[in-house]
């Protein structure tokens, strides 16, 4: 495996390719395979099985994709998307599942870019969980990506890849199981490992909420994928806290309720085995922080020196005695 670093300017540069979804650039070089998996199986009604999106990227080294796979509404419905194992790190908008469309759609990047090799052909783009509803066999036209795909090249002209797209056929037995399969319950029960360790960004952007300190987060699960991050900002007077918790889902980037940055930052992964990672941001010092002190030793100054004037002002009464 081979890999490109990218600037933070191309990084950006790469996040807005997605939102500006150059998918309308002309195709140039075909090379590359994006396909699901299994491609050919067999399920029963009530069943939850697991469609992965794959690419065979050949010897290309690319940085972005747009994913769009539609599926019939009729016999199945989509319960959840995970990246867990993905090649893609970044996803700058969330992953959309549309049952009533029937349509599946995601845009994802990686970091520096990806390079395919003879040893390392095939990557993972993500994991779809279907739940089965009614008998009838699939098509590849029933399951299959659609032409609005894209697969962009790290060559810092993001251009676009002509791809094979392959999609998948199954066939719904009439039969029924005692207990229908579930596969996205496989996959929840064994993972037991929290998401990946990351390191949360305090940051102002001038083109972002008008330049207001704001949470930069990301992490990844390699099982279960990611479900939803929450922050709480705890008040705090002379280093401690004076609050509970309070956590609220967010995504990133997150304006901060305190744009002073006095209070202590929390941030918390969980995946969707319910695994956690939290990360905590203390606030620099401040002089804010002693004031709590400087009173409170002030009034113990004060207290000391009332116990010694009553001590003194004792011994003369007895001293005139």
């Amino acid at each position: 495996m081979k890999a490109r670093k990218l600037t933070k300017k191309n990084q950006i540069k790469v996040a807005t390719v997605f939102l500006l979804l150059l998918s309308f650039f002309p195709a140039k070089i075909l090379a590359v395979s994006v396909y699901v998996e299994p491609m050919v199986s067999q399920y029963q009604t009530d069943d939850v099985f697991i469609l992965e999106v794959k690419a065979n990227i050949k010897d290309q080294c690319v940085n972005a994709v747009r994913i769009d796979l539609v599926f019939p509404t009729e016999v199945l419905e989509g319960k959840y998307f995970s990246e867990g194992g993905s090649l893609l790190q970044l996803w700058p908008r969330p992953i959309h599942i549309d049952n009533e469309r029937g349509v599946v759609s995601f845009i994802g990047g990686i970091p520096g870019g990806h390079c395919g090799s003879i040893e390392d052909k095939e990557v993972l783009f993500g994991r779809i969980a279907f739940k089965v509803k009614k008998v009838r066999t699939i098509t590849e036209k029933d399951v299959r990506i659609l032409e609005s795909s894209r697969v962009l090249l790290d060559d810092g002209e993001a251009t676009p890849v002509e791809f094979t797209k392959i999609g998948g056929r199954f066939v719904i037995s009439p039969e029924r199981r005692d207990i229908p399969l579930d596969a996205w319950d496989e996959i929840k029960t064994k993972d037991k490992e929290p998401p990946a360790d990351f390191f949360p960004e305090i940051r102002q952007e001038e083109l972002l909420f008008d330049g207001k300190q704001s949470l930069f987060f990301s992490t990844t699960d390699d099982q279960s994928g990611i479900d939803y991050y929450e922050l709480s900002e705890q008040r705090r007077v002379g280093f401690f806290p004076v609050e509970r918790e309070n956590w609220r889902r967010v995504e990133s980037p997150v304006v901060l309720k305190d744009q002073q940055l006095r209070s202590i930052i929390k941030i918390r992964a969980v995946d969707r085995a319910g695994n956690k990672r939290t990360k905590v941001i203390h606030p620099s010092p401040g002089w804010q922080d002693f004031v709590p002190w400087i009173i409170a030793g002030l009034l113990l100054g004060g207290l000391l020196l009332w116990q010694f004037k009553k001590l003194e002002k004792l011994k003369n009464i007895n001293h005139k005695i």
